[in-house]
């Protein structure tokens, strides 16, 4: 992100039962990209594809684009990302569709605040491993570098336009790069995001180019099972040598990284005061929590 964007406050939707789980638990959780309902999230535009088909179409002599959309795929399931929006001015939208009911909230932090909690932080989980028939569970925290961890501005764009100026950048790119993109349906979110994947030293290569070749994983070698064996590579095939959690969670402090709690506009009062009494229970400041600015009329003075 632009240094000078690093004080800018930023805001993430959620329900209440969603903020217990952060203040309670102090973690945050990063979905897997797959999972996401976006079915655009992580892949290429149309053009890439087709620059892809045309190759292989060279090299091959043939129309078959499976490799590429494989590797895309493999990506996806071993990407997570945590959502939260540039702008602080309350959207009637992401009130519906994040908070879930009309008793929900939304919390405030900042750039800085947000990137310096998730680099300090502790990720949970284990890596679950099939070799030879053993199952074996190895620390996920050894295949995330957290101290290398930046939030991303999303920038929207036309998946479907064979003129996309973003399909070179996308194509030559990094492998968090699709992650960045979004289909321009979703620009009302104006979101920004925190991406994690596997350090590729540790973890590689992200889709082998010959069946049988190592998974590399905390330094050992693990072979995948031959695709004729599984030809659909799902995550629960035991031949699988690789299970992908469904998310990731980092251990932050919830304290610090909340500066402000948000009632949202059409929650009832007996919530507003229920809240209260849950931040005063775990030591946040009495001045953290307010309704949302949708929740007073022009005409009156009070929040009621």
């Amino acid at each position: 992100m632009d240094p000078a964007n690093r004080n800018n406050r930023i805001r993430r939707y959620l329900s209440f039962e969603k903020l217990m789980d952060l203040i309670q638990c102090n973690r945050i959780y990063l979905c897997r990209a797959d999972i996401l309902e976006d079915k655009y999230e992580g892949h290429y535009t149309r053009q890439i594809y087709e620059i892809a088909q045309g190759v292989s179409i060279i090299q091959k002599g043939n129309t078959d684009n499976t490799e590429i959309i494989k590797k895309r795929e493999k990506w996806r399931k071993m990407t997570y990302i945590n959502c939260w929006t540039r702008s602080c001015s309350d959207n009637v939208a992401l009130w519906k569709i994040y908070g879930g009911t009309k008793n929900s909230v939304a919390i405030e932090t900042t750039e800085e605040c947000l990137e310096r909690e998730l680099r300090n932080g502790n990720i949970d989980g284990n890596w679950e491993i099939v070799s030879n028939g053993e199952l074996i569970s190895l620390p996920l925290s050894n295949s995330f570098d957290l101290s290398k961890l930046t939030i991303h501005k999303v920038e929207y764009i036309d998946y479907n336009s064979s003129n996309n100026e973003s399909a070179k950048e996308l194509l030559l790119s990094t492998p968090e790069m699709p992650f960045i993109h979004k289909h321009k349906a979703f620009s009302y979110e104006e979101e920004i995001r925190i991406i994690c994947q596997p350090c590729p030293t540790i973890f590689i290569p992200p889709y082998p180019p010959v069946p049988g070749d190592p998974q590399i994983i905390n330094g050992h070698a693990y072979l995948l099972h031959h695709p004729n064996d599984c030809p659909e590579h799902s995550d629960s095939c035991p031949n699988n040598s690789v299970r992908f959690p469904k998310g990731l969670t980092i251990r932050v402090d919830s304290k610090k990284l909340i500066g402000k709690v948000l009632v949202g506009p059409y929650a009832e009062t007996w919530f507003y005061d229920l809240l209260t009494e849950v931040l005063k229970q775990y030591e946040f400041a009495q001045d953290v929590i307010e309704w949302s600015a949708l929740r007073t009329p022009p005409h009156e003075r009070t929040t009621p």
